[in-house]
């Protein structure tokens, strides 16, 4: 499963990072379950003394129960990874969210391509048929008015009188008809990548997208995904209070809108 990868890729980028003498440590310094978005906050501290904070955002779905057990002990980074596999959608969220900030650390050091994940779609031969797994408003809107597209939007709350959304039980039969698709990150968190990947038979372009899908693209290697549209988190201390007053606002306004080409990152 693609979570269970992530999760040890995650680690890995660490693990290499201590063994060449590069990284001396990384301290959790806060995570929480704000609405609408989980966050983790990390320090990654070097051995030469200098060190960067870090936000790793994972949607809290309101979807379902909870049924999270009493904790007895601060959970570390680790004890916040492993919540990945759980079948708690708050878990996971958290989870998503630690490592998304070790994907985030990562990412800054290279050059991102700072672009709308629509971007990514527009002039491209071939691609009639446009699928959202989510309500991707944003992005559908946008090639809406920009190109001659057929969009499907699948949405959990949606129906045939709601604005044209499909209900996402539809996404198994639809999916194998779509060119390219936009998913939104907190597939991650509901397990649903997996099959909405395995269905997209004929899907050319399939970008991850929203601040759900901060990851980084070594983790997503040998999955389907080729592109990942987020944001990188600039001003740490003003997001997490937006988180805890929960607002995304600090997410959205304040952060950097990037996309990555997966197979083609350096």
């Amino acid at each position: 499963m693609i979570v269970e990868q992530m999760k040890e890729k995650a680690i890995n980028l660490i693990k290499k990072d201590i063994e060449s003498g590069n990284l001396k440590e990384v301290i959790l310094k806060d995570f929480a379950l704000g609405l609408p978005y989980a966050y983790t906050v990390l320090e990654f501290v070097k051995n030469d003394g200098t060190s960067k904070e870090v936000l790793g955002a994972g949607m809290t779905l309101n979807e379902g129960g909870s049924c999270n057990k009493l904790e007895n002990k601060t959970p570390d980074l680790y004890d916040l990874l492993e919540k990945v596999t759980s079948f708690s959608y708050t878990d996971r969220a958290l989870g998503i969210s630690a490592i998304n900030a070790i994907s985030q650390y990562y990412i800054m050091a290279q050059d991102l391509k700072k672009q709308d994940a629509v971007e990514v779609i527009l002039n491209l031969d071939g691609v009639k048929n446009i699928g959202f797994i989510g309500n991707i408003a944003p992005i559908a809107n946008e090639l809406k008015k920009k190109g001659d597209y057929n969009i499907y939007v699948f949405d959990r709350g949606g129906s045939c009188c709601s604005g044209g959304f499909l209900m996402d039980t539809f996404e198994y039969r639809l999916l194998p008809e779509m060119d390219a698709l936009f998913i939104t990150g907190s597939t991650m968190v509901n397990d649903t990548i997996d099959m909405v990947l395995d269905r997209a038979i004929n899907s050319k372009i399939n970008v991850l997208t929203g601040p759900t899908a901060q990851m980084h693209p070594e983790l997503l290697e040998e999955t389907k995904i080729t592109h990942m549209g987020s944001i990188m988190v600039n001003d740490v201390e003003n997001t997490v209070m937006n988180l805890k007053l929960g607002s995304s606002c600090g997410l959205f306004q304040k952060g950097t809108k990037y996309t990555i080409d997966v197979k083609n990152y350096k």
